[in-house]
């Protein structure tokens, strides 16, 4: 696994924040701890492939039916989550709205596979219309092969993958600092969250379920 200098990525992520926003100072936030394993290609191209289906149904383009069918058609669901499956078992509006979030999961895995460019755009919401021609999935008319088959999807380098954990992981904490303190933030807290969740989830061996974002430690 490539090195990285967890020390200087901080201080080049800490004066990247303040130059969008330099209202307080943020630097006394430490380095990251030097745990991480980088998940593989096909983990990920699985995962962005199963998160994909779940946004589209969320979004009511594709039905929760038929979205289970077509997985378990397409022997896929041992990759499904046991929160993935009550989802399409038993969703309602409500548990639709808070899924349509995993939108900015998928686009910050895209970008781990290489396929979505930039992920330093940290006041926009993903526009994963950017990333149309490497997208998992449209609809059940989709063949899961060409996406999970690809051999042009290359996983990024751990010093990348790791300089966007930590500065994402510095600004889930500024959004949190925020929210306590009665400020207005900068930063869409919940795009922040979500772009974290999955980076963390790039970088250690737990289910999707089970990654924890508490900390700048994580």
């Amino acid at each position: 696994m490539q090195k990285t200098n967890l020390v200087k990525t901080k201080t080049e992520n800490d004066r990247r924040i303040a130059e969008i926003w330099n209202d307080y100072d943020f630097s006394f936030l430490p380095a990251l701890d030097n745990s991480f394993q980088i998940r593989n290609e096909q983990e990920i191209k699985v995962r962005a492939f199963i998160l994909a289906i779940i946004v589209q149904v969320s979004f009511d383009i594709v039905n929760p039916n038929d979205a289970l069918e077509f997985i378990c058609s397409n022997n896929l669901e041992t990759f499904l989550t046991e929160n993935e499956r009550w989802f399409l078992e038993n969703a309602v509006e409500e548990d639709k709205t808070n899924e349509t979030w995993k939108s900015e999961c998928v686009y910050t895995l895209l970008w781990a596979l290489s396929i979505v460019e930039n992920l330093e755009d940290f006041s926009d919401l993903c526009n994963l219309n950017a990333s149309e021609k490497g997208y998992p999935f449209f609809n059940t008319d989709t063949d899961p092969d060409k996406f999970l088959k690809n051999p042009v999807f290359k996983v990024r380098s751990v010093p990348e993958i790791i300089k966007m954990l930590d500065i994402y992981s510095r600004l889930d904490y500024i959004c949190d600092w925020c929210k306590i303190n009665n400020l207005e933030c900068p930063f869409d807290s919940a795009m922040i969250y979500e772009r974290r969740y999955a980076l963390v989830w790039l970088t250690q061996t737990v289910d999707w379920d089970s990654v924890e974002c508490n900390s700048i430690y994580c």
